[in-house]
């Protein structure tokens, strides 16, 4: 793999200052995860087979994708902006075109789905950043970032499990749902690329381990089901 961390060493020095200026230390959007993403979508730009140019516009894309949490009261506008300006300045000279494309991946990638108009290397680029914010999400860190998230939280519901009917992706109820809810990236069309369906498959495994093994204490200390009208 070309090392763009290497390549882009005062842009990635520049993300870094960002998100310790910001206060994101930790949690589910840091600076680990953002060059994570990166690193994902080259790699699987690269199990693609996928031009050189659509690997590094992923890359960058993945080293920035997280500016929408580091700066959330920007409205869409102003956040292109701050993306355009910030690659401007630390990418030593890339196109306006190509700033331009990783810059609109970027506003997008957290939408349910793609919007309509988005083709060729603006397309590519923008479902390789989907796909690589999964990747780095889906493995053992997962718990623990979701477990920081929503510290607030019970773990696990003793009551419904991983069942309960109120739960939603935005609204968890528990850390274990949390957690679940990725294992819906297993559903076709949540996960595009073959390259990256493949590097999930350990990942999905793990976490379907840990959620089963959740319910077994109670199970083994009489607790499941419940015994006391109260928790």
């Amino acid at each position: 793999m070309i090392r763009y961390y290497e390549m882009y060493d005062a842009l990635v020095r520049e993300v870094w200052r960002n998100h310790q200026d910001a206060g994101a230390v930790g949690g589910g959007h840091d600076f680990p995860h953002a060059l994570m993403v990166a690193q994902y979508a080259q790699k699987v730009a690269e199990g693609e087979r996928f031009p050189e140019v659509i690997a590094r516009l992923g890359w960058l894309a993945g080293i920035v994708h997280n500016t929408d949490r580091l700066y959330s009261s920007l409205d869409d506008q102003k956040m292109r902006d701050l993306i355009i300006k910030t690659l401007s300045d630390f990418t030593g000279g890339l196109s306006a075109e190509r700033i331009s494309i990783v810059a609109d991946a970027v506003l997008v990638h957290s939408l349910w789905e793609l919007p309509k108009n988005f083709g060729g290397h603006r397309r590519k680029v923008a479902v390789l950043l989907r796909d690589a914010d999964k990747l780095a999400s889906i493995n053992g860190l997962l718990p623990l970032r979701s477990a920081q998230n929503y510290h607030n939280l019970p773990v696990y519901d003793v009551v419904w499990g991983l069942d309960d009917p109120e739960a939603t992706y935005r609204n968890p109820k528990t850390v274990a749902r949390d957690i679940q809810y990725s294992l819906e990236w297993q559903q076709p069309g949540w996960i595009v690329t073959e390259t990256a369906r493949k590097l999930a498959e350990p990942g999905f495994k793990a976490l379907e381990g840990i959620l089963a093994d959740m319910e077994r204490p109670f199970r083994e200390t009489g607790l499941n089901p419940w015994p006391l009208p109260y928790h």
